[in-house]
This record gives structure tokens, C-alpha cells and sequence, in this order.
């Protein structure tokens, strides 16, 4: 990509051009049949970040140790290109799908969520074209790492005490700019400055050399803090925008696509995301604004789970059977309650996550429920740990057939190592977890109050399974949160006692429209089908005349 700027317009255009009423139909058309844009384009993904040697440079640092020498300028068109891009993409197969177009639809699911590897071979025929089958993971998560990096500026500021223009109020000079990303304007700043400088010579107090020199200093210290200031908003503003229209493919797979995935993949497709997206949440310097998008995502994600992979799990595939790692599982319960307990939290993005420990929990019991292998407890695993295999570290998941009743039938007391490895889990956080749910449940916003309060049932349920339930007890009274909920509940007893009695002016209207109903389903009978005593005073009443 030599010019990534020109390349980000361009894919802007192409998704103006797909979503305009007047021009959708035949574009769309036309890159989807001739040019197979969506899928070409797709395989691309993730882009990478062109080095550079002029402009304002400075360096991308990724997670895995690679680092590039480009320009702030060329981070922020490649993020905007993958955001035009993945938006394009998700109106692509939103399409496909609503219009029962499996076969495009199964190609673009197949190039974003599979390894390249695991790909149909008849799909597309240019899959080996770029090194794409040296992924080793879902594209999908390709495109997610590659928003995973640091920023350094070339540009260093050096820590300078403002004394002369210490008052002034640099954000009065915050503009939007065309993509809507708010930035110091250096035409105001420069206004502001000159004004203070005037000032201050009206004041006397530019009268000395050393005067001048200082404010030459603090001058050009508030104009590099600024600039690196930009380039640190403008690069965050673009990430924001491409995880957003990642979210949005990935909310249009989920809803519309996901019967496309293979379904021995499925399951292991969502925990890979799920432990993808839960430790930047962990994190303390990701933006609140990019928390509260993959905290949602998370839900999803987390519902997915508890509602359709279950099921999926009982797939044969030849001779071997799916297996789920318990370890991989208590993994992303741990992910989840770190990220519950990072301090400075949105209330938002900690309500999402109880509902992700809420679905989770759901899940487990699910799953437990649903194998006759995970009924095995540890002391019977403990008992044949003498001739146990490689294969036995995992919960190997027998059939569908045989996950009837007997499975539930031979559950006992004892739980499975599954559930005893979350109530670990639990217990080991329960002392820094029930204070924060407490204070979420008594003082929170009365949405997710409710869900504070439910996911302090569930941890009731599990201290209870695990008979532990008087040291949750006892952490609620030591606190004073559980003297603080019956308070509350004795005040709002007029509130519960009034839904319980009945309302006139409630029934009103339901009684009305029976009464309409009735006398309309009357009015419309035949004679013959009208009540008797009806039929008789007509009869008398035509006698009469």
C-alpha cells in the first residue's frame, strides 16, 4: 500500500457508493459478481502499516514484539481503510444472508472466521496468493491482534512547568475535524498564545531577556505536548472506529451467518474470541469508549455460548470426538472477574461483564449437565489417574445419544471438575467480588442493579453448592451490605404490596374492549345463532307490529 491515505478514500467511496440508494443495487452487483471485491478484499485482511521516512514519524510497537518506523498520518488511513473496509464487508453478507444467498455468504463467513488452512479448497482459488495460508489463526482474529499496538512519537516533550501561560484554557481550542475526531486547532491555539503574549507586554512582564527566553520555552513546550497530543487522539479515534466496524461484522456473523460455520468450529470459534476480547478489558490504559464496545461484545459472544454450542459440543467428526480443556474454560471465568474488578470501570462495561459471569455460569451448568463424562468427579478421576492418557486432561464429550437422561441421572452431590474448578475460582476472588457486586446492587443504575443482584444470587448458589454459604453471609453482614438490603426492602414493602392489589383503572380497558368484542361477535350472528330469549323478543316484537 504505497499510498495509504489515497487507498482509505477510496474504500470510503466504495462503501458510499454501496449504501446510497441510488447506486447500491448496481454496485454492489457489480463488485460482487465481477470483481468479487468483499471476498478479495477480505483475504487481505489484516493491512499492514507501510513504513515511512518522512512526516510525523515515530514508531508502531505490537504485541508480538514487531515494531515499525511509519508516520501517525499512514496508522490513522490503514485503521480507517480496515473500518471502511469491515463496514463494507458486514453490509456484504448481511445481504447474502437476508437474500438466501448461501453459497457468496458461506465464502465470505468461511474466508473471515476460518483458518486459511481449513478452507475449502474449491472456494476461492486464490487463497495462497499473500502468504494467507501462513495464518494461524481465524482472520477475524487476525484483524482484532492487529489493533493491538502502541504508539511512540518521534516527538518527546520535555516535562515543563508553565509559569507565564499556566492559566490558559487549552481546550477552548478543540475542533472536530472531517472524519469527526476532536483535535487542537493550531490556528485558535496560536490566537490564544498571541493573545496571552500581548498581555503579558501590557503587564510589563516581557521587559527582560529571560522573560522572552521563558516564554519562547513554554511556547514551544505546549506546542509539541500538543501535537503529540493529536497524534495520540487522531490514531485512538481511528482505532475506536475500526474495532467498531469489527464489532459490527462480527454482531451481522453471530446474528445472520453463524449457521454457515462448520459446527464442530463453532464452539472453539467463540471461546478463541472470547479470550481474545476479555484481557484488554483487564487493562488499565484501554479507553473507556473501546471497554463499553468489547464488553458488548463479550455479551454476545457469552450468549452464543450458553444458547447454541452446547448442543454443538455432541459432534463425532470421523473417529474422534470434541474436547474442551476445563483449563481453557476457568480461563476466561478468570479473564472475566479480573476485568470486573479493574478499579476505575464504567458501570456500563461492569454490567456487561456480569452478564458474561451470568451466562458463563449458565453454561457451565449446561455443559455439566448435558456430558456424562464431565459427571466424573475428581475423586474418580483421582482413581484412575494411575492409567490416565493425554487424552483424559480434557472433558471428552461423548455423543448426543448418550446425554439424555442418564447423564442427569448420574449426577450426585459431588461436583464435576468443571464446577469445582469455578467455585475455586470464585473463592479465591469472593473477598475483593462481593463488595463490588454489592455496591453495583445497592447504588447502582436500576438496570444494571438488577443484574448486580442476580449475579449476587448466582454466587449465593455456588457458595451454597459448595457449602460455603456462611462466609458469604458473613462478608454481607461484616460489610453491612446485607443489613442495607433488608432496609431497603422494608422500604419499598408499599411499593410490592400495591402491585399486588388489583387496579380499576387498569382493567378499564380490557374490560371495555371485551364488552366491544362481545357485542360486535353478537351484532354479527345469524338469527338462527342469536340466544333464545333474543329471538323471542324479536318474535314478539315482529307479532306486535
Amino acid at each position: 500500500m504505497r499510498h495509504p491515505t489515497l487507498a482509505a478514500q477510496c474504500y470510503r467511496l466504495v462503501r458510499q457508493l454501496c449504501i446510497h440508494p441510488f447506486t447500491s443495487a448496481v454496485v454492489s452487483r457489480y463488485l460482487r459478481n465481477r470483481e468479487q471485491f468483499f471476498l478479495r478484499q477480505s483475504l487481505a485482511l489484516p493491512f499492514s502499516v507501510p513504513p515511512a521516512s518522512q512526516g510525523a514519524l515515530g514508531a508502531v510497537q505490537y504485541g508480538d514484539g514487531k515494531q515499525v518506523v511509519t508516520s501517525s498520518s499512514a496508522v490513522c488511513a490503514v485503521l480507517r481503510s480496515e473500518a471502511e473496509l469491515l463496514e463494507s464487508a458486514a453490509l456484504e453478507l448481511s445481504v447474502l444472508a437476508t437474500g438466501s444467498d448461501v453459497r457468496r455468504a458461506g465464502e465470505l463467513v468461511a474466508a473471515l472466521l476460518e483458518t486459511p488452512n481449513a478452507l475449502d479448497e474449491d472456494v476461492p482459488a486464490f487463497l495462497e496468493q499473500n502468504g494467507g495460508l501462513e495464518q494461524g489463526l481465524p482472520r477475524m482474529l487476525e484483524i482484532f491482534h492487529s489493533f493491538d499496538f502502541a504508539w511512540h512519537d518521534s516527538i518527546s516533550p520535555a516535562e515543563y512547568r508553565l509559569s507565564l501561560f499556566a492559566e490558559l484554557r487549552f481546550d477552548s481550542c478543540l475542533r472536530r475535524d472531517a472524519s469527526g475526531c476532536e483535535t487542537y486547532e493550531f490556528g485558535a491555539l496560536l490566537a490564544l498564545l498571541g493573545a496571552a503574549r500581548r498581555e503579558l507586554q501590557n503587564r510589563g512582564l516581557l521587559s527582560t531577556p529571560q522573560q522572552q527566553d521563558e516564554v519562547k520555552r513554554e511556547t514551544r513546550a505546549i506546542v509539541e505536548t500538543l501535537v503529540v497530543e493529536n497524534h495520540r487522539r487522531e490514531i485512538q479515534f481511528a482505532r475506536f472506529q475500526a474495532l467498531k466496524a469489527w464489532r459490527t461484522l462480527l454482531d451481522i456473523v453471530l446474528a445472520k451467518a453463524f449457521d454457515l460455520v462448520p459446527a464442530e468450529s463453532r464452539h472453539s470459534l467463540i471461546l478463541d474470541l472470547l479470550s481474545a476480547i476479555l484481557p484488554p478489558l483487564a487493562a488499565s490504559e484501554v479507553d473507556a469508549s473501546i471497554s463499553e464496545l468489547l464488553s458488548g461484545a463479550a455479551v454476545l459472544l457469552a450468549t452464543k455460548l450458553r444458547d447454541e454450542t452446547v448442543g454443538l459440543l455432541f459432534v463425532e467428526s470421523g473417529e474422534s470426538v470434541q474436547s474442551v480443556p476445563p483449563e481453557r474454560l476457568h480461563a476466561v471465568l478468570r479473564a472475566v472477574l479480573q476485568a470486573i474488578l479493574q478499579p476505575g470501570v464504567a458501570p456500563v462495561v461492569r454490567g456487561n461483564l456480569y452478564a458474561v459471569v451470568l451466562n458463563y455460569v449458565q453454561y457451565s451448568h449446561k455443559l455439566a449437565a448435558l456430558s456424562p463424562a464431565l459427571s466424573r468427579t475428581l475423586e474418580d478421576s483421582a482413581s484412575v489417574a494411575g492409567s490416565a492418557t493425554a487424552h483424559d486432561d480434557v472433558f471428552s464429550l461423548d455423543g448426543m445419544s448418550t446425554a439424555g437422561g442418564t447423564a442427569s441421572g448420574r449426577r450426585t452431590s459431588r461436583k464435576t471438575a468443571l464446577e469445582q474448578g469455578n467455585f475455586s475460582i470464585f473463592a479465591s476472588a469472593l473477598e475483593r467480588l462481593l463488595p463490588v457486586v454489592c455496591r453495583d446492587a445497592a447504588v447502582g443504575h436500576e438496570v444494571w442493579r438488577t443484574v448486580a443482584f442476580t449475579v449476587l444470587d448466582a454466587l449465593v448458589a455456588i457458595a451454597d453448592e459448595g457449602n460455603a454459604t456462611s462466609k458469604v453471609l458473613a462478608l454481607l453482614s461484616k460489610q453491612g451490605y446485607l443489613q442495607n438490603f433488608i432496609a431497603a426492602l422494608k422500604d419499598a414493602e408499599a411499593d410490592l404490596q400495591a402491585t399486588l392489589q388489583p387496579d380499576p383503572r387498569a382493567s378499564l380497558p380490557l374490560f371495555s374492549s371485551a364488552s366491544a368484542l362481545e357485542e360486535t361477535r353478537l351484532t354479527h350472528r345469524p338469527p338462527s345463532s342469536q340466544p333464545r330469549s333474543t329471538r323471542s323478543t324479536s318474535t314478539r316484537r315482529r307479532c306486535r307490529s
